[in-house]
Parts: C-alpha cells; structure tokens; sequence
C-alpha cells in the first residue's frame, strides 16, 4: 500500500499510502473498511470516517437515507460495536445533511479531517463530578495528556485517544505529581 519512487542516490523514497490505512493503538486500520460497515445500516445514505491529526481515534460523518431517521451517533456506534474490534470503533458520528465532495465529485476528506480538528465540532460528552483534589489532579493529567477537554473524560481512556505510551506517561505523571 506503500508509494513512492527509487531516487538515484537517496534510494527508496516513501511518499505515502495508496490506499487510507492508518494505525489506530498499534493496529492496522483501514476507514473504508469502517464506512462499508458502518453504510450497511439502513438509515445511512453515505458514511466517511476520518481520523484526527495524530490517528488516535476515528471519526464518522454520515448522510440520513431519504425517508428515515436519523440513528444518532449511539445507534450507529452500536452497529459499528457489533461488528468491528474496539481499536476499528469510530469515538463519534455525526449526521450531515450531505458529506462534502470534492469538485471532482469525490467525499472530501480533508475537509472532514480538518472539522475533526474544530473544537466546535467535537460533540460533547457526559460531564463527570470531580468531587476530590486526588480526582482533579488525575483529570488535569488525563486532559494534558491526551489533548482533551473535559467533555471527554466520561470516555475510557482508549476511547479517548488513549495509548499504552499514553498510559506509561500518565502512570509516571500521577506518581511524580501525587508521590503514589
């Protein structure tokens, strides 16, 4: 899936990917994979999935299907949970009238990629109490570490963009800055 060309005195010179494959917590995922499941719902007209800039967590966009209601994000997410392993799971989905196209009539991608990046675009998540100075430290950890608001935290760790070096670095954190 690899392109690129041979230079004559540089060698192997990797450009990119023919195809959209990224690694998502250290597997090989391939989003058009996640929308051919994720389209396989009967409300869905067109789905694309994105990654954010770092390809920690996938993103769907989708188009309501004529006639039908709309799934929401957890009708949709449990579909893609039934079907596909927990790193290939998108952490949100978000309805669009209809997906964005390119002039030559392809889904854009980069625009959808660059609304991912949008704090306006992320969707909130449920709030949790942080009741104790132990929990707001802990949370300040998490937030820096993964780049989130607090939103987010309701999420798992990995949900969240977490990885095991992520998990390394808040370990290490938590110990330096609460001596536990």
């Amino acid at each position: 899936g690899d392109t690129g060309y041979v230079h004559p005195t540089r060698g192997l010179i990797v450009t990119g990917r023919a195809d959209r494959q990224l690694k998502i917590r250290g597997f090989r995922v391939d989003p058009a994979e996640v929308e051919n499941v994720l389209r396989n719902h009967p409300a869905v007209d067109d789905v694309a999935v994105v990654s954010d800039s770092a390809a920690l967590t996938l993103h769907a966009w989708y188009a309501v299907a004529p006639g039908h209601t709309d799934p929401g994000s957890t009708g949709l997410l449990a579909l893609a949970r039934e079907t596909l392993p927990a790193h290939a799971v998108p952490s949100s989905a978000t309805a669009m009238e209809s997906l964005p196209h390119t002039a030559h009539g392809k889904i854009d991608y980069k625009l959808l990629a660059r609304k991912v990046e949008a704090p306006a675009s992320r969707q909130a998540g449920a709030l949790i109490d942080i009741d104790s100075a132990i929990e707001h430290a802990v949370a300040g950890i998490w937030t820096d570490i993964l780049g989130i608001g607090r939103d987010k935290l309701a999420l798992s760790f990995f949900d969240a963009g977490g990885t095991s070096v992520a998990a390394a670095e808040l370990v290490a954190r938590t110990r330096a800055s609460l001596g536990v």
